[in-house]
């Protein structure tokens, strides 16, 4: 059954595209009641090999395929340099890190970490706002988290206990 749907819908198609819009109603309802599926469904399929089939190259059809949105304003290396900035603040927040942003670059700068990177890319990097600052920070690796605040031998000699559900079915007084 699928062989003969395809098989009309090749031969219905060059018709369809030259025509009307009245006359392609009048194609999707024979079409419809030849191949007993839902107009929406005809209309879709017509479609579906319309972009397939017929305005496919093989070449072209990989670049096609564009990122949607603005252009990316920032490269890797941009993210790379944050990512040094971001260390030498002790890995902070980005609400943090970003007013100091222009003061670790110039550090970085003086003591030669950037001297690999073009001068353009540093400037660059500077004017990062907090929103991209953010989106950045949230993709750098995590830095290792502590269990405890502070001296943790004192938590192996102290033992404590966090039972918080123990006194819950327990009537007040």
């Amino acid at each position: 059954m699928e062989a003969f749907d395809m098989e009309l819908t090749k031969r219905l198609i060059e018709k369809y595209l030259k025509s009307s819009k009245k006359e392609k109603s009048e194609i999707i309802s024979k079409y419809s009641e030849l191949t007993k599926v839902k107009r929406a469904t005809a209309v879709k399929r017509f479609e579906r090999y319309k972009k397939r089939y017929l305005f496919q190259e093989k070449d072209t059809q990989k670049n096609s395929k564009k990122r949607r949105g603005s252009k990316k304003k920032y490269e890797p290396i941009h993210e790379v340099i944050l990512w040094k900035c971001w260390g030498l603040a002790g890995c902070v927040c980005a609400e943090k890190l970003h007013p100091m942003l222009e003061v670790y670059i110039e550090e970085l700068k003086k003591n030669n970490r950037f001297s690999l990177y073009e001068l353009s890319k540093t400037e660059e990097a500077k004017k990062v706002s907090l929103g991209t600052l953010k989106r950045m920070v949230s993709r750098f690796p995590k830095v290792s988290t502590k269990k405890h605040k502070g001296n943790a031998f004192i938590y192996q000699k102290v033992p404590i206990s966090a039972n918080f559900g123990r006194h819950a079915l327990e009537k007040v007084g």
